[in-house]
C-alpha cells in the first residue's frame, strides 16, 4: 500500500536529488522556503526514518519522534537564529536524506507529494548542471553505439544466398549477330554458285 504524505519540500528533494547538483538544490530551497518549513521537513523525515528502523517505537507525533536519539541517525540540533540558520537546518535535512539512502530505505519511505504547485519552487535554466547534462549525453552516445554494434554483428552473421550465374554467359544480342553472320555467309555462297553456272554452260 502506497502512503502519501503532503510535504512540498521533501517532494522536491525526492524528485530533484538525482537530477540537480546538491548546491543548486540547497540554493533553490533556501531561496523559496522559510526556516520553519525546513525544520518541519527535517522533523518529518526523521520521524519516518525512525518508524522504519524501530517499528515498535509507538504511535507518537513526528515532533516527538524527531527528538529520539538513534545510533544510526545523526542527532538533530536546533540551530540558533542567524543569517546562516536556513543553510545549517538544510544541511541537517540533507544529511538525513543521504543517511536514509545509505541505509537503503528510501524506497520504504512514504511518497512525499505536493498539494499545490504554488508551494513548489521552479527550476531555472541556470540551476541546471552542464556537467550532468554532458554525462547524460555521453551515456546516450554509449547506448547508441552499443545498438549499432549489435546491428553490425547481426548483419555479419547473416548469410545472403544469391542465384548462381552461368560461367560463360553469352548475351542474346551477340547470339543474334552470330546467327545473322551465318545466314549472310550462306546467302553469299549461294549467290556465288549461281553466278558461276552460266560460265560453265558457255564452255
Amino acid at each position: 500500500m502506497v502512503v502519501l504524505i503532503v510535504c512540498e519540500l521533501l517532494s522536491f528533494i525526492a524528485n530533484k536529488v538525482n537530477k540537480l547538483p546538491i548546491e543548486s538544490i540547497k540554493k533553490i530551497i533556501c531561496d523559496f522556503y522559510s526556516v520553519g518549513q525546513i525544520c518541519n521537513a527535517k522533523e518529518r523525515l526523521k520521524s519516518k526514518i525512525l518508524r522504519i528502523l524501530v517499528p515498535d517505537i509507538g504511535d507518537r507525533l513526528y515532533e516527538e519522534l524527531a527528538k529520539v536519539v538513534v545510533s544510526d541517525l545523526p542527532r538533530l540540533v536546533t540551530h540558533s537564529q542567524g543569517d546562516t540558520r536556513a543553510n545549517m537546518e538544510l544541511a541537517d535535512l540533507m544529511e538525513l536524506w543521504y543517511k536514509a539512502d545509505e541505509l537503503n530505505i528510501i524506497s520504504s519511505l512514504p511518497t512525499f507529494v505536493t498539494a499545490s504547485y504554488d508551494k513548489a519552487p521552479a527550476v531555472k535554466p541556470e540551476d541546471l548542471d552542464i556537467c550532468l547534462i554532458a554525462k547524460r549525453l555521453f551515456k546516450l552516445e554509449d547506448v547508441v553505439a552499443g545498438h549499432s554494434q549489435t546491428l553490425l554483428d547481426a548483419v555479419d552473421k547473416t548469410t545472403l544466398e544469391w542465384p548462381s550465374l552461368p560461367r560463360n554467359p553469352t548475351p542474346s544480342c551477340v547470339s543474334m549477330s552470330m546467327n545473322n553472320i551465318s545466314t549472310n555467309n550462306s546467302d553469299a555462297s549461294l549467290t556465288l554458285s549461281a553466278s558461276a553456272l552460266p560460265s560453265v554452260a558457255d564452255q
